[in-house]
């Protein structure tokens, strides 16, 4: 492995619990009840996507960038305080920093909402590029998206590891000829059987993650 790109929310976060229900508590501020499987719906798309999609279905009298703004302020204070990073992730990361192997992020969050709890977990130094799809302007829909990392990591898809807890994000990443690393995350626990056949490997968590990377140095 030459390079390794990961997800944020889900794979090296444990903040999927916040992300899903984020829409429905800002919605219920407003005095608005919310679809069922709003949370679902939002978690496979981006910031930006999630707040037009919250303004066009439930006819919001305030722009993309306002609606930003209030999941963000909603969000922060998690970010700072309280998520924990996912099981055995600093470990990992140290792991591959000493075989001097080149790590980015890939998210859908924005940059001033993660970086607390980064640099918080002590694990914000691991990465040589954070790329995010609201500055890029680009979605892990899109296998564009990841080529732009790996490129900016000097790295072909066939000598990079994508680490991912989305399923439609894994779908785009294998299309496009990389190797991918399932993690499983409860809220997406419904696509754990189908990413296990998509994925190059799948993993509980990232203790299992260096296990399985340092039982392949001895192949």
């Amino acid at each position: 492995m030459k390079a390794a790109i990961f997800d944020l929310d889900g794979t090296l976060l444990d903040s999927m619990p916040v992300w899903a229900n984020a829409g429905k508590d800002i919605l219920a501020q407003m005095g608005i009840q919310a679809e069922k499987d709003l949370g679902a719906k939002l978690l496979e798309m981006n910031m930006t996507e999630g707040a037009a999609y919250m303004i066009e279905k439930y006819r919001l009298s305030i722009s993309i960038e306002e609606m930003c703004a209030k999941v963000n302020h909603f969000l922060s204070d998690a970010y700072r305080l309280t998520i924990p990073q996912k099981e055995g992730v600093k470990d990992f990361l140290e792991f591959l920093k000493r075989k001097g192997v080149r790590m980015a992020i890939c998210t859908n969050s924005d940059r001033e909402l993660f970086t607390p709890a980064l640099e918080r977990l002590g694990i914000l130094d691991c990465f040589e590029k954070i790329f995010t799809s609201t500055e890029e302007m680009l979605s892990k829909s899109n296998p564009e998206f990841f080529m732009k990392v790996s490129a900016a990591l000097n790295a072909s898809p066939k000598e990079c590891w994508i680490f991912e807890d989305a399923l439609y994000a894994v779908k785009v990443a294998a299309a496009a000829g990389y190797k991918t690393a399932g993690i499983y995350d409860e809220t997406s626990r419904k696509n754990a059987d189908e990413m296990k056949k998509i994925c190059s490997a799948f993993f509980c968590n990232f203790i299992e993650v260096k296990k399985f990377f340092k039982s392949e140095e001895n192949k």
